[in-house]
């Protein structure tokens, strides 16, 4: 059984021992890359290819087969998030790709996320979610801050 994220960090509270810790949720942990995860995620997606992906995104071809080949390292959370919505992606594993790319999770209490999230949740494509937040005044996915 999956642990809670709340149960770790009381168990991390309590223990002397790190180590120990470590070994014994081995199995609880995060250890992967950005590439690996979007692979495995393009692997069960079918008929999606890197192609359609570039299509649905203002990114360029060698940025996504980059991205993909494990060759940029961090990838900006904007771009991640272009990618999630080229690839259909569910509220629940944009945010496991964010985690995973220790950039910042989608925080409902920012205008910003609360409308990606909206977006994610609805099965908007990129370019309808760009449409909204340009709507609502906020910086778009193509913008290269975050």
């Amino acid at each position: 059984m999956i642990k809670q994220t709340d149960e770790l960090l009381k168990e991390l509270d309590n223990t002397s021992d790190i180590n120990q810790y470590l070994s014994t949720n081995r199995d609880e942990l995060i250890e992967q890359n950005v590439a690996k995860y979007l692979n495995e995620l393009l692997e069960k997606k079918e008929n999606l290819t890197k192609s359609k992906i570039i299509k649905s995104t203002s990114l360029s071809e060698s940025y996504i087969y980059d991205i993909f080949r494990g060759e940029k390292s961090n990838p900006s959370r904007n771009k991640l998030l272009q990618i999630a919505f080229a690839m259909s992606l569910d509220l629940e594993t944009t945010q496991k790709l964010l985690k995973i790319a220790k950039v910042g999770i989608l925080y409902p209490r920012i205008k910003r996320d609360s409308i990606i999230i909206f977006a994610l949740n609805k099965s908007l494509d990129f370019f309808e979610c760009e449409n909204l937040l340009e709507q609502a005044e906020v910086e778009g996915l193509s913008s290269d801050i975050s």
